[in-house]
């Protein structure tokens, strides 16, 4: 699509290989990564500008901390125009400071698992494992709930991506209809 010509003069390592899915290329991507600290962005999806900054702060601050969260910015359509701003209303219904961990879950509250919101020390994934190549789906939600068993994970009151919607998204469509299976409520 153009991508790599368009990156070619910034200082990123790209890396590349034959396609086997969401679990081998972000585990491909966190063997390649030199830095202490690792987040994940979909090719599809957009990163709000500064949301690193607080989160890799966090971290220097305390590391104690394995990986820090923030959270979704706005949904927005194949397009790029915008569908819902979902950050206040999910701000809203949380309490700040958020130490998210499986008790929440347990208790039947909900927070979204994707990679994305998180920024990781690069040595967790040595600790709770790789994302699994073998799972069919949901490689994000099994390595936070992983991860979340061996330790709680802040989450800040930061804006952090916008979620492109559209019929082949892997969470929320059905790529074979091209229907979208989700309600911003």
């Amino acid at each position: 699509d153009g991508s790599l010509v368009e990156i070619a003069d910034l200082p990123v390592t790209v890396v590349s290989g034959p396609p086997r899915g969401e679990a081998a290329a972000r585990n491909a991507g966190v063997r390649a990564a030199a830095a202490r600290f690792v987040t994940f962005l979909d090719a599809d999806d957009l990163m709000v500008p500064g949301s690193l900054a607080p989160r890799t702060a966090l971290l220097e601050r305390e590391p104690e901390v394995l990986a820090v969260g923030g959270l979704p910015s706005r949904l927005i359509g194949e397009d790029g125009a915008l569908l819902a701003d979902v950050f206040e209303r999910m701000a809203a219904s949380l309490s700040f400071p958020l130490n998210l961990d499986m008790g929440f879950y347990r208790s039947g509250r909900f927070f979204p698992v994707q990679s994305a919101l998180y920024v990781y020390r690069r040595e967790v994934f040595d600790a709770v494992g790789p994302f699994d190549e073998a799972l069919p789906g949901a490689v994000d939600a099994d390595f936070q709930f992983r991860l979340l068993a061996r330790s709680a994970t802040p989450l800040l009151r930061v804006p952090v991506f916008d979620r492109r919607l559209h019929g082949t998204n892997l969470s929320f469509g059905d790529a074979r209809t091209g229907a979208l299976a989700f309600r911003p409520q």
